[in-house]
């Protein structure tokens, strides 16, 4: 029987004494869902292991793991998906790769001898995966069965079927590859709507390991001093742009028919399961010679359920490892956010947070991207963090469909605007920079946002494309920090006037006077490189009206003109153009955090790269700010010995 409301979704054996399929409800032209019972799912991996030993002393899956090498945080699916493997008594070889080195596949294929390939794809760049799969099987009479899965099915499963992958599995994928490895399914796409959180301990020796050793690029997962885990699983939201709303349609029509009603969405994982990895990570500290001095939750949702983490923050303290979590503005404001944030300021459990607020308009954000917040609960919400001194990141999305379509969209894929647009879309960004400028946002918080990129099956991709914004080639919108707008329908000055908001307004986000000052930015200037922006900073710098708070963790505080200037004559001494630029900037670095230490950074990355622009010099600011999140509080080594002892005295 399908768990319902409130029903404990661990299985209360650990794991089943008996191999079966679970009830599969085929949705006709889409997938096969799976309806996992609590009792035929694993919930105690650990003796579930055992029970496979005794009872399957012959199964052993070997299983080659690839998935890109793009992203700087390292892989926690594939490592969740290897505990699976592990604790089924099998082999894993982890293999991350991109478009210049996947041939290197053929090897370890060869050395490894896996009996299966899983393949964990990104959004937008998932091509050159399909081409590898399309000539590994063309060149191969006898080809190991691939399974495929990862976010980009979500939605495009159907493709991932059709350029070469034998299993299919879009969403989560524990209880399904269990199954699979146990050779209970046959090829085909599959789906599990259940809200179950039964991810085994992951395994993150073993990536650590194979990834180190594959290349130079991937020892950063090993050697990095941010790791990522999972505190929970699920999202109770319904967000236009986001693959992960479609989680709450799944669930209910997984139950359609049923009339019961489901379990929640979120779903926290087992306490224990998460201290054990925090002492996996502080033990492989001690191999890699590390320290890792923050932790990347990547739930979807963190505090949801304030009880779990008001245990794990007394638990946690024999870890001692601050997380850097994501919460949405809602879970921050009133009494309920206060208590929350108090508990989890306790006990060094919280490095900071980050909230995505998406649009300064409330309109836009009821209308366009199903988010209810209003404009005094988001302001509530970022003061109350702040009442407790902890790093904020807000987040936002630049750029979004907000004019008129020219063309006729059909009811079913056109999202009620009612008629609300925009004719020029920059102001609706700037409500959201004005939103901010209203708060007790400090020097230490950061104003995070992108360009905004739609994704066909989400509901605002679907409407960008009937729309005519945009077309429906995933490929071409990829999960990173892009330098163009993801529709078609902004150009000119307009597209212009986006880009430069998006590398800019962090520094903006830090003036009384946001909007003004953006505003004569903006449109005072019909091109953007880090020379205009340097003369505008400079001409403008009597008109900023900064907040001079501060939570005062900076190395060094209160650093003035002088010293910025000395350290200027010192780094550029033989680059006096791009020195002018820097004194140009003096405002800006001293009205940002640890001005000065930013000042090194952009120096370290001017001389190390072939060319240093506004992107680059935003990339460099963003950068600086995650390391305070992380508490990755560092001086540049290149200029450790000058920066000391002219800030010594």
């Amino acid at each position: 029987m399908l768990p319902k409301k409130k029903d404990n979704l661990e299985n209360p054996l650990g794991y089943p004494l008996e191999e079966h399929l679970p009830e599969i409800k085929s949705i006709i032209g889409k997938y096969n869902n799976t309806l996992y019972t609590p009792n035929s799912i694993t919930s105690d991996w650990s003796n579930y292991k055992l029970h496979l030993q005794q009872t399957k002393p012959n199964l052993k899956p070997r299983v080659l793991f690839l998935s890109h090498d793009i992203s700087e945080i390292e892989n926690i699916t594939l490592m969740a998906l290897g505990g699976i493997v592990r604790d089924m008594n099998g082999e894993r070889y982890y293999l991350l790769v991109n478009e210049s080195n996947i041939h290197k596949t053929y090897e370890v294929i060869e050395q490894f001898k896996p009996d299966w390939i899983g393949i964990s794809l990104y959004t937008g760049v998932s091509n050159y995966f399909f081409d590898w799969v399309k000539q590994y099987k063309f060149s191969n009479k006898k080809t190991i069965p691939i399974i495929i899965g990862g976010h980009y099915n979500n939605y495009n499963f159907k493709e991932a079927k059709e350029f070469g992958g034998d299993y299919v599995v879009r969403g989560k994928g524990i209880n399904i590859f269990r199954d699979i490895l146990l050779g209970l399914y046959r090829p085909g796409i599959y789906h599990d709507p259940m809200p179950y959180a039964n991810i085994p301990r992951m395994d993150r020796e073993k990536f650590y390991e194979d990834t180190f050793n594959f290349s130079d690029k991937t020892k950063i997962y090993a050697l990095s001093e941010v790791k990522s885990v999972l505190t929970a699983l699920g999202c109770a939201y319904s967000c236009t742009y986001c693959y992960i709303s479609s989680l709450i349609e799944n669930l209910k029509e997984a139950y359609d028919g049923s009339n019961i009603l489901p379990p929640s969405i979120i779903q926290d994982r087992p306490i224990e399961t998460l201290i054990e990895e925090g002492k996996d990570i502080l033990r492989l500290d001690e191999k890699y010679n590390i320290k890792t001095t923050a932790i990347f939750d990547q739930a979807d949702i963190s505090l949801n359920n304030i009880k779990w983490w008001k245990e794990f923050s007394v638990r946690w303290k024999e870890i001692n490892i601050p997380f850097y979590i994501q919460a949405r503005p809602g879970m921050l404001a009133g009494k309920g956010g206060k208590d929350r944030i108090n508990i989890i300021s306790k006990n060094n459990i919280v490095a900071g947070i980050s909230m995505a607020i998406e649009s300064g308009d409330p309109n836009i954000r009821k209308l366009l991207l199903d988010r209810h917040e209003s404009n005094e609960t988001i302001i509530d919400a970022i003061n109350n963090v702040k009442r407790f001194n902890i790093e904020l990141r807000t987040q936002a999305i630049v750029g979004l469909p907000t004019v008129k379509p020219k063309q006729y969209v059909k009811p079913s894929k056109d999202l009620p605007l009612k008629e609300y647009y925009y004719e020029d879309p920059i102001q609706e960004s700037l409500k959201c920079l004005d939103l901010i400028s209203k708060s007790n946002f400090r020097k230490e918080d950061y104003y995070w946002n992108a360009l905004y990129s739609p994704f066909p099956g989400t509901p605002l991709g679907d409407y960008s494309v009937a729309a005519g914004f945009a077309n429906d080639n995933t490929n071409s919108n990829i999960y990173q920090f892009t330098q163009d707008s993801g529709l078609n329908c902004f150009t000119g000055n307009i597209l212009k006037r986006q880009i430069a908001f998006s590398q800019t307004s962090n520094f903006f986000s830090h003036l009384k006077n946001a909007k003004d000052m953006m505003t004569l930015f903006l449109y005072g200037n019909n091109d953007f490189d880090l020379n205009v922006y340097a003369d505008f900073i400079n001409k403008n710098r009597k008109l900023f009206k900064f907040k001079q708070q501060s939570n005062n963790k900076e190395i060094f505080p209160d650093v003035n003109k002088h010293e910025l200037k000395l350290f200027f004559d010192y780094a550029y001494k033989n680059n006096k153009p791009f020195k002018k630029i820097n004194l140009k900037l003096i405002p800006y670095y001293l009205n940002l955090y640890d001005g000065i230490l930013l000042a090194a950074k952009v120096a370290v990355d001017f001389f190390n790269k072939e060319h240093y622009n506004l992107k680059e010099f935003y990339r460099t600011e963003r950068l600086h700010y995650y390391d305070y999140n992380y508490n990755k509080h560092y001086i540049p080594k290149e200029y450790k010995e000058f920066l000391t002892n002219l800030l010594s005295y």
